[in-house]
């Protein structure tokens, strides 16, 4: 069965749909950390056996935590995350994880289109036996945790549970992959970047300007990662070397951690109050501004 470009499957092409369904897991804080000490870099942690390498990065509605994942989905939780930790069986390889508003659970997906929930993450559907043509490469979490949308590399997005669809970047000629989409702070639109810093705005976000407008001069390297400013006035973008370039209301932060491994490509970031994080491919996350690494 294949999915027309945009269009939101119907109920009875998505796995899991039933919206008063919760798929109940233990919750297990991991104590990985005291609060506000060492600003440190994370150690370079050992992917799974098999070539694993990170790929997610998502913070807790709070600040004060977050969670990594790989591409096999073992999951880690740092200070106020919580987590169960264990990959799901027959899924992957995982491209992107999103955590719920209350800070107790997060989805992942893998590049099918197969959707994983965890804690009070509620399983909204997914493209679970649905052909799709290009992979998925992004997950972002929906109004009050009552959905989300996938969004694949030319663009498509796909809209479950209360995510409106408000179009996509496949209707726009564009050059270079899409890599994220990102959810405006109200969750009534989004942006989608292309690998060539290209931003594509719907929904609201149409309306929120963005000076100077994207995307970054002179780029030499790809863009792998986006993340929305919390007052919801603009966005920075992350490129492949680790250079962040703010947009809009956006502000630079200076490095406040033990910095990045060299020449280990940045693969996601996430914002938070007066800073922001990056990820790299080997688990390392380095801070700026007030972004605490744990």
């Amino acid at each position: 069965m294949t999915v027309s470009r945009g269009r939101r499957p119907a109920a009875d092409e998505v796995q899991g749909s039933n919206r008063n369904r919760i798929r109940t897991r233990a919750l297990a804080l991991l104590a990985s950390g005291v609060l506000g000490v060492a600003l440190l870099a994370v150690p370079a942690l050992p992917a799974s056996a098999g070539k694993a390498h990170y790929v997610g990065f998502a913070a807790t509605s709070t600040g004060m935590g977050y969670w990594i994942t790989d591409s096999k989905g073992d999951t880690i939780a740092y200070n106020d995350a919580t987590c169960p930790c264990s990959p799901p069986a027959n899924f992957g390889p995982v491209v992107g994880i999103a955590a719920t508003e209350s800070g107790y659970g997060y989805w992942l997906v893998d590049k099918a289109g197969d959707v994983a929930n965890y804690g009070d993450a509620m399983n909204w559907g997914s493209l679970t036996g649905i052909t799709i043509t290009h992979p998925i490469v992004s997950i972002a979490d929906g109004p009050s945790d009552d959905g989300y949308w996938l969004t694949d590399s030319s663009g498509d997005v796909y809209a479950f549970g209360t995510a409106g669809y408000d179009g996509g970047a496949f209707s726009v000629k564009h050059h270079g992959s899409i890599v994220a989409l990102v959810p405006t702070i109200d969750k009534l639109g989004y942006w989608q970047v292309n690998k060539k810093g290209d931003v594509f705005p719907f929904g609201d976000a149409a309306s929120i300007p963005i000076s100077p407008p994207p995307p970054p001069p002179g780029l030499t390297t790809p863009i792998v990662a986006m993340a929305a400013s919390p007052d919801g006035g603009g966005f920075w973008l992350a490129d492949k070397a680790g250079d962040v370039y703010p947009f809009g209301t956006a502000l630079s932060y200076p490095l406040t951690s033990a910095g990045l491994t060299p020449g280990v490509p940045v693969v996601a970031m996430g914002g938070t109050v007066r800073g922001y994080w990056l990820l790299q491919q080997n688990g390392n996350v380095a801070g700026y501004g007030a972004a605490v690494v744990y």
